[in-house]
């Protein structure tokens, strides 16, 4: 028994307009938070550049003979991103570097803030590589996703993070690439 085209794409229609709507919602309604598609593990990835200037204070110097040498610094990191299930956004990072250690370590505290104002927040560890005579210098590490808010509210994930810095302009170019879950 043959089945007429018409009535299989009718039934078909239907059958897929009722399987995807929920009464009284309304996907493309303006003001609705969506939530991040999640793949089959229940993760997002999240990737994107961030560009950024930094500034050192509290410097403290190590003893003689290497008086002249850091010991330690504080640091404040902000500047724009464009990341994945996030868009546009700011990255604001701060903490303390140990320089008596190579690569010298930075410990902190971070947050990234999407234009709608939802954000992840966590914490971060940053090897950073000697200055070459130009003062340029690399530095990777991870930053650790313990938080959010809006659609980010509850995730927690890890994003390995690398890039290049200037200490005469102090600017940074940063990548970051990893999964949040909620």
């Amino acid at each position: 028994m043959r089945c007429p085209m018409p009535v299989v794409l009718v039934t078909s229609l239907v059958l897929l307009s009722v399987g995807c709507s929920e009464a009284g919602s309304d996907p493309a309604a303006p003001g609705t938070t969506a939530t991040p598609s999640l793949d089959r593990a229940g993760t997002i990835p999240l990737s994107g550049v961030c560009r950024t200037t930094f500034q050192l204070t509290n410097l403290a110097f190590q003893a003689p003979p290497n008086g002249n040498e850091l010991a330690s610094a504080d640091y404040e990191d902000t500047g724009a991103c464009q990341l994945s299930h996030l868009g546009s956004a700011t990255l604001h990072n701060s903490g303390s570097i140990d320089f008596t250690v190579l690569p010298a370590i930075g410990r902190g505290s971070f947050t990234l803030t999407g234009a709608n104002g939802d954000r992840l927040e966590g914490t971060e560890e940053i090897d950073f590589l000697e200055p070459d005579a130009a003062g340029l210098f690399g530095f990777t590490g991870t930053r650790v996703v313990s938080g959010g808010t809006g659609r980010f509210a509850g995730a927690h994930g890890s994003l390995p993070v690398s890039g290049s810095g200037s200490n005469v302009t102090g600017a940074t170019d940063q990548s970051l690439s990893g999964r949040l879950s909620f």
